[in-house]
């Protein structure tokens, strides 16, 4: 429960972003910041060690999540394959449906061909409400919140959490 903020700020984000207007341009940003840090550098995981970033947005508070993992929320199973096979994905696990929630699942994923400025300029042309600069710990960090919310594959989605949050 003390991550549902977490999820609750990621769907506020993809709500705006389906406001879709003929408004100006958002003027969301990721900037790579080295001086950030997470308050760990991995978690355990069922492979072997998982490593960990960090994020701070605008409000200055941090974030840690697991580099190349999301938790996705949806019921259509075509759009998962689609971001699955976008980003080279695979589904770790998976959380049935409660009451009229999606089902989740927890995905690692490669985003190391994602080009942050330029999917960040077309999220910006696409979502004028898209605010906010968010700096995170490493390129790596960077390319994985830029595909986050590649809204044409999922209606709903959350970096992986870390399970921890600091300051």
């Amino acid at each position: 429960m003390k991550h549902l903020w977490k999820l609750a700020l990621v769907s506020v984000l993809v709500l705006i972003a389906a406001c879709n207007g003929q408004r100006p341009a958002g003027t969301a940003q990721i900037v790579v910041d080295n001086a950030l840090t997470p308050t760990q550098a991995t978690v355990p995981g069922p492979d072997g060690p998982r490593p960990v970033a960090r994020m701070v947005g605008e409000s200055g508070i941090a974030m840690d999540f697991v580099l190349g993992e999301l938790i996705i929320s949806t019921d259509d199973p075509t759009k998962l394959n689609a971001f699955l096979s976008r980003w080279g994905g695979q589904v770790l696990s998976e959380t049935e449906k409660v009451g009229d929630a999606p089902k989740t699942y927890q995905v690692r994923l490669n985003p190391s061909g994602a080009q942050v400025e330029a999917i960040l300029q077309r999220l910006n042309q696409s979502l004028p409400d898209l605010k906010g600069k968010f700096s995170t710990s490493s390129p790596e960090a960077a390319q994985l919140l830029a595909v986050a919310p590649d809204l044409t594959a999922m209606p709903h989605r959350a970096p992986g959490s870390a399970g921890r949050r600091g300051g």
